[in-house]
C-alpha cells in the first residue's frame, strides 16, 4: 500500500504496515508506542476524498485484523492508536462504522454516568470512566463533507473515548491517582 504524501507528515516512527498492508494497534506495555499514545494529534489539513478513504480503511482493516476477543470488543479506533497522528477516528455508531476526521465536541450534557471501559492499546484493562450521556459534534466525513451529530449512551461514550485519544488521553489517565 502506497501512503500518499499528504498523509506522511503525521506518521510517527512506530507507524508500520504489516504484511497485510494493515497497520498494527500501538499498545502502553512498549515505551515508545506509550509516548506516541500521549501525544496530541494534529488537524488533517484535506478534505481529499480518497485520502480520507485510505485513512478510513487503515482504522477500520487494523480493528478488524485484530484477533477475534479484540475484534468483538472494538468499538473505535483512533489513528494516533496505529502511529498516525492525525485528528481522525472510526466509531461503531448508530450500527455502522463511521469517519470521524477534524472532531469537534460542542457540547457536553450536564447528566454523566460512570460505566467500565476498556481500550484495545491497554490490553487487560478496564476502568470505570464518568462521561456525558448526550454529546453534540461536528466533524469531516469520508466524503470530505462538515457534519454534526447529537449523540447519546453508548455512541457517545464511544465518540468521546476516541476523541480522549486525538488529545492524548488515555483512560487510565482518568484514574483517580491514589498517593
Amino acid at each position: 500500500m502506497q501512503i500518499p504524501d499528504s498523509l506522511k507528515p503525521y506518521l510517527s516512527h512506530e507507524f508500520k504496515l504489516l504484511k497485510a498492508n494493515t497497520p498494527r494497534i500501538l499498545t502502553v506495555k512498549n515505551l515508545k508506542h506509550n509516548r506516541i499514545l500521549h501525544t496530541p494529534s494534529k488537524p488533517i489539513n484535506t478534505h481529499d476524498s480518497s485520502i480520507l478513504k485510505l485513512l478510513f480503511n487503515l482504522l477500520y482493516n487494523a480493528v478488524m485484523s485484530a484477533p477475534t476477543q479484540v475484534k468483538m470488543e472494538g468499538v473505535g479506533l483512533s489513528a494516533v492508536q496505529i502511529g498516525i497522528l492525525a485528528n481522525a477516528f472510526v466509531a461503531h455508531i448508530n450500527n455502522q462504522w463511521e469517519l470521524f476526521v477534524n472532531p469537534k465536541l460542542s457540547y457536553l450534557g450536564h447528566k454523566t454516568v460512570t460505566d467500565t471501559e476498556g481500550c484495545l492499546s491497554i490490553p487487560n484493562t478496564t476502568v470505570p470512566v464518568t462521561r456525558a450521556y448526550k454529546i453534540k459534534i461536528s466533524y469531516i466525513t469520508i466524503n470530505g463533507n462538515r457534519q454534526r451529530q447529537t449523540l447519546k449512551s453508548f455512541d457517545a461514550r464511544v465518540v468521546q473515548h476516541e476523541y480522549d485519544h486525538l488529545q492524548g488521553i488515555l483512560i487510565t489517565d482518568k484514574q483517580p491517582s491514589t498517593l
